[in-house]
C-alpha cells in the first residue's frame, strides 16, 4: 500500500449546499468601463507589460511566501489594500534587518510594496492577459484600446453606421475623459498557449497521444476516411487521437481563389505534411454559447471557449485547461454582422497560429519555439453553430440540413433518417458562394443566401474550416436537448400515449427508483417532464437510461407489452389537441413531400394523406424507444470501435425510422442524428469532444449578478474571474513543482489550498471566495491522500472510522474474513486465528477487531455500506463486471509486522443479487447486453462473501416492480463501459437466448402439470447459463482467441 498525493478524484465530504452568486459591485475584481482605459488616456498610467515567468520564482522563498499571503489577505480575508501595504512594508522592514545581519534575501532590492505589484509578480495579475476592446454599440465594429485616445469624434466610422463609440466627461481640471459605450474582453488565443506553454511540463504533455509511428517528422497527411480507414473495425477508439480526422489534418496550406469564383486550400510549397507530425502541431477545438447570466431578468451572454485537443482526455476538459478567449456583452444575441465583426478578431490570430507567426517560449526553454494551431472543429447548439458557418436556419425548407439535400418536409419520410440514402452537399461549393456574397452587395448577398443556403462567415477565411463539416452535429443538445426530450415530451406524453393508470404506475416507477451517488440531478418526474419548465441535459440523460423500464412497468400486462393501440385521450383535453395539431403538421408535410418526389401524384394518393393518423400501437412504440435506448448507450461509450459506431448509429436510425412510418412529428435534430456516424469515425468516442463540459462553464460565469452593471462590465468582470482562478491553479502548480521545497515554500503551498478549498472568510459572497469554492467543485479531490491497490485502482476511505469486531457483525463473517485474509497473504505468512499463539516467524495473529468505514471511494465511485446510517446511499454497486451487490459493511485491516511494515488489507462484506427464475421473457432481451439491464428477485440475497474493494467496478440503477404479483428489481448499468470486446459472439447470443425461450415456451405447454418441475429445471439452466455465457466468453476470448471475422451490425 502507498499513500500518495492524486488530483482529479472525487472529494470524500459530502456535496455543499447551492450558495448564492457574489454581489460583484463591491468585489475587488470589478472595474468600471472608465477605469480599463485609464492607461491609455492622457496623462494615464503606462498599459501592463506581458511577462513569462513570474519575478517571485527567482526570489528567495521568504519573500515569495510574504507575497503569496499578502495576495490570500486580500483576496480571501478580507484586507484592505491599505492594510496589504502596511503589511508588505512592515515584513520589507523586517527582512532588510536580516539582510544587514548578512542572511541574503533575493529579490530584497525590488520588493513589492503594493498588491497590484504583488500579484504581477505571483503571475496572479490579468491586466497583461486580458485586452479590452470597445465597440460600436450598432454594429459592434472593434476598435482597441489605443484608439480611444486618436479617434476625431465618438461616431462609428463605419459605413452606413450612425453607432456611438463612446461618452465624454469634462474633468474639474478642463481635462476631458472618454469612456467607451461598449467594451467587449479578450484573450488573444496565443496569449493562453503562451500561458500553458508556461506550465513546467505542459509541452511534453501535449506529446503524450503519440503511439509507434507518431513521431514528429515529415509524414503525409492520412487519405483513408470512414469506416475504410481502420484496419481493425474490432479495435476500440478512445480519443480523438484514434480517429481518421486526427491524421488527416494538412500544414502548410493556404486559402486561394483557384479560377474565378472556387476557393481552395493550395499546398504552396507542396509540403504534404501531415499536421499532427509537426513538432508543436496543436489541434484546438471551439465552442461558443449563449446563456442567462443572470436569475431574475433576461440578460443573454455569450462565451467563446477554447480546448487543445492534444491534452489528455482525462485533463482535457478541466477549467484549467480551457481557455476562455471572449465573453460576449449581453443583453441580447448579436445579429451576424455583429458577430462577424468581433469573430474577426480571433480568425486573425488562429491564421497567424496556423502559420506559426507567434513564436512561444516554454517552460525553461531560452529559444521561442514554434508552435502551429489549426482549428479542428467547433462544438455549438444548432442556432450557434449555423451562424458561425454561414448556412441558413434548420428551419429553411430546402437547407434544412447543411450536410445532405435532405429538405425540411421530408422529415415525415422514413428515407430521411436512412444514412445510405443520402445526397451530401459539397462544403467547397458552400465557400465558393460564401466568398461571392462577402463580395457583393446586400441585395445580391440575400439572393445568394436564399438560393444556395450560405452566407459569408468570416471563419471560412480559416484553412481547414468547411461549412457544413468542421461545425459538428453536437450529441449533447441533439440527442440529450432535443430527441430524448421530444420523445418524452411530444411523442409519448402529449399525444396520451400514457394517461390515466398507465401514468399513475410511471409515476410510482420513478419515485421509487434507487438511483447511485454519483447522480447529481436526477430525472425530471413526468409532470414536470411534460409541462413547459427547464430540463437539463443530464436530467434527460439520467431519464433515457431508466425510461423504457418505466414503460413497461406502465404498459405491461402479465409481463408483455399488449399489442393493442393507447386508448385516445377525450376530445376536450390537451392530449387531443395536441395529437391533432402534430397529425395536421404531419399530413401536411407528407402532402408537400409526395408532391416534391412525385409531380404526376393522384388525386387518390391526396386523399389517402388525409386520412393519415399517428399510430398509437404500445408494442411497437416500446418496441423503438428500447432500439433508441440501446443506441445511446452504446454510442454513449467511453471507447468505441468502428463496428460498434455501424451498431449504434444503425439502431439509432431504424429507431427514427420506425417512428416515422408511425406518422409522429419529428424535429430536425432527428435527421442531424443519422449523420452522427462519419462524426464518430472522423473523431472518436464522443466524451472526447461534446459540449458537456462547456455547459458547466457556462454554469460556472452563469452564477454572478449583474447588478445594473451594462456595456460589457459584467462580462469583464467574469472574464477576470475565469482567468484569475486559473492563474491560482498555475501558482499551485508552480509552486508544487519546486524541487526540494524548503518551508517556505510549502507554508505557501498548503495557505493557497486551504483558501482554493474553501475556507472561512470575513468576505463571503465576493467573487474570489466563489472562485475558491468553484475550484473546489471543479477539482473536487485534489488535496486528499488515497491508497492505492495498484497502479491504476485508487481506494478512499471516509474521513472517520469505528473499530468494530467481527464476530459482533455477524456470526461467520470472522471466518470468511480469516480466511479471505490467509489467500491474501498467503503462502508467504500463515495466518493464525486470534486464539492461536504464533510460533514461528512467518506465522501471524489475526484480531476480530476492524476499521469500519460508512463508504468509501474506489476508482473514483463511491460505495457505501448498508449497515452505517451514512452508507445507505451507496449501499448498491457492481463487482466483477456487471455482478449486482448489496455491501453490508466496508473494512480496513491493519496488521503490523515491524516498525517500518504494516500489512493492510481492504475489504467489503457482501451479498449477491439472485436471479429471477420465475419469468424470464423480457421485451428488452435482445438489447440487454448493450443497455446493462438484468432482473432479480426483489429482497433475496445470497450468503455473505468477502471481496477486495478494488473488485467494485460500478453502479446501477435499481428498479422495484412488480410483474404477474411478482416482486421484483431491474437493475440498469449507470455507466459508459463499451462493448467493443466481443463483437462477434455477443452479436450472436441475442439469437441463443430467443431460441432458449422459445423452446422452452412450447416445452411448458406440452409438458402436463404433474411433470411440469422438468419445465421448471430447464428454466433454470437457462438462467444458469445465459447469466455466465458472457463471462465464459469473454473469459475466452480474452485468452484464446483473435477474431478475424466481421459480423454484420
Amino acid at each position: 500500500m502507498l499513500l500518495v498525493h492524486a488530483e482529479g478524484y472525487d472529494s470524500p465530504d459530502d456535496e455543499e449546499d447551492e450558495f448564492d452568486a457574489p454581489d460583484i459591485s463591491t468585489d475587488p475584481l470589478f472595474r468600471s468601463r472608465a477605469s480599463l482605459f485609464e492607461s491609455f488616456q492622457p496623462g494615464g498610467p503606462a498599459p501592463a507589460e506581458d511577462e513569462d515567468v513570474p519575478w517571485a520564482f527567482d526570489d528567495h522563498p521568504a519573500i515569495r511566501n510574504i507575497y503569496i499571503r499578502a495576495f490570500v489577505g486580500s483576496a480571501f480575508h478580507g484586507m484592505t489594500r491599505e492594510a496589504t501595504v502596511n503589511m508588505l512594508r512592515c515584513s520589507r522592514v523586517t527582512l532588510q534587518s536580516g539582510a544587514a545581519a548578512g542572511v541574503e534575501f533575493r529579490g530584497l532590492e525590488n520588493f513589492a510594496v503594493t498588491l497590484s505589484t504583488v500579484e504581477k509578480r505571483l503571475g496572479l495579475s490579468t491586466d497583461s492577459l486580458i485586452t479590452y476592446m470597445f465597440l460600436c454599440d450598432v454594429c459592434w465594429r472593434p476598435h482597441f484600446p489605443h484608439e480611444l485616445s486618436e479617434l476625431n469624434d465618438e461616431h462609428c466610422d463605419a459605413p452606413d453606421c450612425d453607432g456611438t463609440l463612446y461618452t465624454v466627461k469634462r474633468l474639474s481640471g478642463g481635462a476631458q475623459k472618454r469612456t467607451p459605450v461598449l467594451t467587449l474582453p479578450f484573450v488573444s488565443p496565443d496569449k493562453a498557449i503562451q500561458r500553458m506553454c508556461l506550465q513546467p511540463g505542459k509541452v511534453a504533455q501535449w506529446q503524450e497521444w503519440r503511439r509507434g509511428d507518431d513521431v514528429p517528422g515529415r509524414r503525409e497527411p492520412s487519405t483513408s476516411t470512414g469506416y475504410s480507414a481502420f484496419d481493425d473495425p474490432d479495435k476500440p477508439l478512445t480519443d480523438i487521437t484514434d480517429g481518421w480526422g486526427w491524421r488527416a489534418i494538412q500544414a502548410g496550406l493556404e486559402r486561394r481563389r483557384n479560377g474565378s469564383w472556387d476557393v481552395r486550400d493550395v499546398d504552396v510549397s507542396e509540403l504534404k505534411q501531415q499536421f499532427v507530425a509537426l513538432p508543436n502541431g496543436i489541434v484546438v477545438q471551439i465552442n461558443v454559447d449563449w446563456f442567462q447570466a443572470v436569475k431574475n431578468g433576461c440578460h443573454s451572454t455569450g462565451a467563446l471557449y477554447a480546448t487543445i485537443c492534444n491534452n489528455r482526455r482525462d485533463i482535457r476538459f478541466l477549467r484549467e485547461e480551457t481557455s476562455l478567449l471572449m465573453v460576449f456583452p449581453g443583453p441580447h444575441e448579436p445579429s451576424s454582422e455583429q458577430y462577424n465583426n468581433v469573430l474577426r478578431i480571433v480568425v486573425h490570430h488562429f491564421k497567424r497560429l496556423y502559420n506559426g507567426q507567434f513564436p512561444l517560449t516554454s517552460f525553461l526553454d531560452k529559444e521561442p519555439e514554434l508552435f502551429h494551431v489549426q482549428v479542428a472543429s467547433d462544438v455549438y447548439d444548432l442556432p450557434a453553430s449555423r451562424k458561425t458557418s454561414g448556412t441558413l436556419a434548420c428551419t429553411s425548407k430546402i437547407f434544412m440540413c447543411d450536410r445532405c439535400d435532405t429538405p425540411f418536409y421530408a422529415l415525415t419520410d422514413p428515407a430521411a433518417y436512412d444514412s445510405k440514402k443520402f445526397n451530401a452537399r459539397d462544403p467547397w461549393r458552400y465557400l465558393k458562394y460564401a466568398f461571392r456574397a462577402r463580395d457583393a452587395s446586400a441585395e445580391v448577398a440575400e439572393e445568394i443566401s436564399r438560393r444556395r443556403g450560405v452566407r459569408y462567415s468570416v471563419v471560412d477565411e480559416l484553412v481547414n474550416w468547411l461549412p457544413g463539416d468542421t461545425g459538428l452535429v453536437e450529441p449533447m443538445h441533439c440527442i440529450y436537448g432535443s430527441l430524448i426530450k421530444h420523445l418524452c415530451k411530444n411523442i409519448l406524453y402529449k399525444t396520451g400515449m400514457i394517461q390515466g393508470e398507465g401514468m399513475e404506475k410511471l409515476e410510482e416507477f420513478f419515485r421509487t427508483l434507487i438511483w447511485p451517488p454519483s447522480v447529481s440531478r436526477l430525472p425530471p418526474s413526468v409532470s414536470v417532464a411534460r409541462g413547459a419548465g427547464s430540463i437539463k441535459a443530464d436530467q434527460w440523460r439520467s431519464q433515457i437510461i431508466v425510461f423504457f423500464v418505466g414503460l413497461f412497468a406502465a404498459w405491461q400486462v402479465d409481463g408483455e407489452i399488449p399489442d393493442i393501440d393507447a386508448e385516445p385521450s377525450a376530445s376536450n383535453t390537451k392530449n387531443a389537441a395536441a395529437q391533432l395539431a402534430q397529425e395536421k403538421l404531419v399530413r401536411a408535410r407528407l402532402r408537400e413531400n409526395l408532391l416534391a418526389k412525385k409531380p404526376d401524384v393522384t388525386q387518390e394518393e391526396l386523399d389517402a394523406i388525409k386520412e393519415i393518423q399517428m399510430d398509437r400501437s404500445l408494442r411497437r412504440h416500446y418496441d423503438a424507444v428500447v432500439q433508441f435506448t440501446a443506441a445511446i448507450r452504446i454510442l454513449t461509450s467511453n471507447s468505441i470501435s468502428p463496428n460498434e459506431i455501424k451498431r449504434g448509429c444503425g439502431a439509432l436510425e431504424r429507431s427514427i425510422q420506425d417512428w416515422a412510418r408511425m406518422h409522429c412529428h419529428l424535429v430536425p435534430y432527428f435527421h442531424l442524428a443519422t449523420h452522427l456516424q462519419p462524426q464518430f469515425y472522423k473523431h472518436g468516442p464522443l466524451p472526447g469532444w461534446w459540449a458537456f463540459p462547456y455547459e458547466r462553464d457556462n454554469g460556472f460565469l452563469g452564477r454572478f449578478n449583474h447588478n445594473g452593471h451594462a456595456g460589457g462590465e459584467m462580462e469583464g468582470t467574469m472574464m477576470r474571474g475565469w482567468w484569475k482562478a486559473t492563474l491560482i491553479q498555475d501558482l499551485i502548480t508552480r509552486l508544487e513543482k519546486i524541487p526540494n521545497p524548503g518551508p517556505e515554500d510549502i507554508d505557501s503551498l498548503e495557505v493557497l489550498k486551504s483558501c482554493i478549498k474553501g475556507g472561512t472568510s470575513e468576505r463571503k459572497g465576493s467573487l474570489l471566495t466563489y472562485i475558491s469554492r468553484m475550484q473546489t467543485e471543479a477539482n473536487p479531490g485534489t488535496f486528499y491522500l488515497f491508497i492505492l491497490i495498484s497502479d491504476s485502482d485508487a481506494i478512499e476511505f471516509s474521513r472517520f472510522s469505528k473499530t468494530k469486531n467481527l464476530r459482533e457483525l455477524g456470526p461467520n463473517h470472522y471466518r470468511l474474513v480469516l480466511q479471505y485474509l490467509k489467500e491474501l497473504w498467503g503462502p508467504d505468512l500463515v495466518v493464525l486465528p486470534d486464539v492461536s499463539m504464533p510460533t514461528a516467524d512467518n506465522e501471524i495473529s489475526v484480531s476480530a477487531e476492524v476499521e469500519s468505514f460508512s463508504h468509501a471511494w474506489v476508482k473514483k465511485r463511491r460505495f457505501g455500506a448498508g449497515e452505517e446510517h451514512r452508507g445507505q446511499s451507496a449501499k448498491y454497486g457492481y463487482i466483477n463486471g456487471r455482478v449486482p451487490v448489496r455491501i453490508d459493511h466496508i473494512l480496513r485491516v491493519k496488521h503490523k509486522i515491524s516498525d517500518t511494515t504494516s500489512l493492510v488489507a481492504c475489504f467489503a462484506i457482501l451479498r449477491r443479487f439472485q436471479p429471477c427464475t420465475d419469468i424470464f421473457n423480457w421485451p428488452w432481451d435482445l438489447w440487454a447486453t448493450g443497455i446493462g439491464v438484468r432482473v432479480w428477485q426483489q429482497n433475496i440475497l445470497g450468503s455473505p462473501e468477502v471481496v477486495s474493494l478494488d473488485r467494485l467496478t460500478g453502479h446501477f440503477v435499481l428498479a422495484p416492480i412488480t410483474v404477474r404479483k411478482i416482486d421484483l428489481w431491474v437493475t440498469i448499468a449507470y455507466d459508459h463501459a463499451s462493448l467493443h470486446y466481443l463483437p462477434a459472439l455477443l452479436s450472436l447470443t441475442p439469437i441463443f437466448f430467443r431460441i432458449c425461450r422459445r423452446m422452452t415456451s412450447i416445452f411448458a405447454r406440452t409438458t402436463r402439470q404433474s411433470d411440469f418441475s422438468l419445465g421448471q429445471l430447464f428454466s433454470v439452466g437457462y438462467m444458469f447459463f445465459s447469466s455466465h455465457l458472457r463471462l465464459f466468453i469473454v473469459r475466452f476470448y480474452s485468452t484464446h482467441i483473435t477474431w478475424n471475422t466481421t459480423f454484420p451490425p
